[in-house]
């Protein structure tokens, strides 16, 4: 019988040595510390993070439902890609910790010189540990990269400390896991200074600024990186937003004989990469947008050692996937509204139930991304309070994306054009807002002022000016382009400006999702969906 998951770890935990199930990993007090090995089975639906909410809130006064909706910013979604990278980040760390054991003289002789600064210490280090590998995830903004790299690292705790393993003493703290980000336009030294301050958060030092004033270079400061991963037993690195770096976006995009040729820039990058994984000693996840894909695979074949998964490839979720429906049916009991719009779980048309065009048209307006969606979500929530409609609904949901998500409308059109899918990815992110828009997001806007700005109703001075809109009769701010053929026919209505309007419930030759899925035999749940 498998043990309860915890999930979130508690960040901090002192050593609570457990039997790892595998003579590959006993007598090892790093892998005895860990957590159990998850059955996959246990994890389903685990890693989905649900906040607090009270059916009795409904009732509360608009204003303070406005705060509840907020919540839905920590709503997570476990996606079925979740279950078997879990699989692989706990075999990386596992098989990174095999060749570490601080129980073997030869660990501790590594320790010693590396302390001493001994240079043979760091050949030692590439030496021993060459069960260190390495993936990448990759996929467009939004999609769900980070959240899944963090749900997963969440049932580790991230320091484990020792202070004795059976008979020997052993004080000596234990970095499990270290998540840091490139900052963006960085170079690989500022990449390095980033893991100096995301270590001095976990164990309280100032290796920061002892080395961001020192002039020592990206190759000098992997070595000093090296020591301290064996100094600290650090099992895993997660390096996120790894198309921040220059060198990154400079990789050339024309092909020879169908292959993409890296840059000059792009080729040193990729050489401390490559350093990076084989000197450090311990394994990597580089997480990033598509736009380095060519980097990441080329990166992989120069390593000792890539892991059999190496390339998780998270994108977006298609309408008519069961991963669709699972992902909306989390959100709809999150509604702060007197009358909530219920989900139709059996798949029935019935009448004031989430129908299965509208399922279609929410994928359309959010292009299938996860983040985007639960924008969308809350911004509706937000119209439905400030209208005094109380409820959601087709029209209303249209509102809110063409006045609330007006920023996006240019990079999500680039989604919906006819492409490669990796060349729309990249048209996305070149046009994609600053993160402090996308933040802003989350908060309900002015919809009169927007109304102005857009030059719609609210746009001339005079009876209509300062009005609000009523979103069931409201033409939409601005036209949806590059509609696919199964919605060509939605573009039924034109504004008062002669702008297109998509309507969602005429989603005229839309490919039925629920029906679909009941064709198939599949329920709505995890067990189908991550099969």
């Amino acid at each position: 019988m498998s043990l309860p998951i915890t999930f979130p770890h508690p960040p901090v935990v002192e050593a609570d040595y457990k039997d790892p199930g595998l003579d590959d990993y006993r007598n090892n007090p790093l892998i005895e510390a860990l957590p159990l090995i998850n059955d996959p089975a246990d994890l389903k639906g685990v890693l989905t993070v649900r906040p607090k909410f009270m059916e009795k809130e409904r009732a509360l006064p608009a204003y303070l439902r406005r705060h509840c909706v907020l919540r839905l910013r920590s709503l997570i979604v476990q996606r079925a890609m979740f279950i078997p990278f879990e699989a692989t980040v706990s075999g990386m760390i596992r098989y990174g910790y095999k060749s570490r054991n601080p129980l073997n003289p030869r660990t501790l002789q590594m320790l010693y010189a590396l302390g001493m600064n001994d240079p043979a210490a760091l050949e030692a280090v590439a030496q021993q540990t060459s069960d260190a590998g390495a993936c990448i995830v990759s996929g467009p903004s939004g999609a769900g990269k980070s959240v899944m790299v963090e749900c997963t690292l969440a049932l580790y705790p991230q320091v484990i400390l020792h202070k004795q393993y059976r008979d020997h003493p052993l004080i000596q703290p234990q970095v499990v896991y270290l998540i840091f980000e490139c900052p963006r336009g960085g170079s690989p030294r500022a990449l390095c200074l980033e893991f100096f301050r995301e270590l001095d958060k976990r164990i309280g030092h100032n290796y920061y600024e002892q080395y961001a004033n020192s002039r020592l270079d990206a190759d000098a400061l992997l070595d000093v990186i090296a020591q301290l991963c064996a100094t600290y037993f650090i099992g895993i690195l997660v390096i996120d937003e790894i198309q921040n770096l220059e060198a990154a976006i400079a990789t050339l995009k024309n092909k020879k004989n169908g292959e993409t040729i890296l840059g000059p820039n792009a080729k040193q990058l990729l050489n401390f990469f490559v350093k990076l994984i084989n000197r450090v000693g311990v394994p990597i996840i580089f997480v990033g947008t598509g736009d380095v894909n060519p980097l990441f695979k080329e990166t992989l074949r120069h390593i000792r050692r890539a892991t059999a998964d190496g390339h998780f490839r998270v994108g977006r979720i298609r309408h008519d996937s069961p991963e669709w429906l699972y992902m909306v049916e989390q959100f709809m009991p999150y509604q702060w509204l007197e009358h909530p719009l219920p989900f139709n779980h059996d798949a029935t048309l019935v009448p004031g139930t989430l129908e299965s065009g509208l399922l279609a048209g929410l994928n359309y307006l959010s292009c299938g991304l996860p983040d985007i969606f639960a924008k969308l979500f809350a911004q509706s929530q937000y119209l439905a309070l400030r209208s005094g409609k109380e409820t959601l609904s087709t029209p209303l949901i249209e509102e809110a994306y063409n006045v609330a998500l007006q920023p996006l409308h240019y990079c999500l059109d680039q989604l919906r054009a006819t492409g490669p899918e990796d060349e729309l990815e990249m048209r996305y992110e070149a046009g994609r807002p600053t993160n402090d828009v996308m933040e802003s997001l989350w908060q309900p806007p002015n919809y009169a002022d927007a109304s102005r700005t857009a030059g719609g109703e609210g746009a001339a001075s005079g009876i209509n000016a300062g009005k609000e809109k009523d979103p069931e009769k409201a033409d939409t701010r601005e036209a949806i382009t590059d509609l696919p053929p199964q919605f060509a026919s939605s573009t039924s209505d034109i504004g008062a400006n002669n702008e297109k309007r998509i309507d969602l419930r005429t989603l005229k030759g839309a490919p039925n999702a629920v029906s679909r899925i009941r064709e198939a035999g599949m329920t709505l749940n995890l067990t189908d969906i991550a099969k």
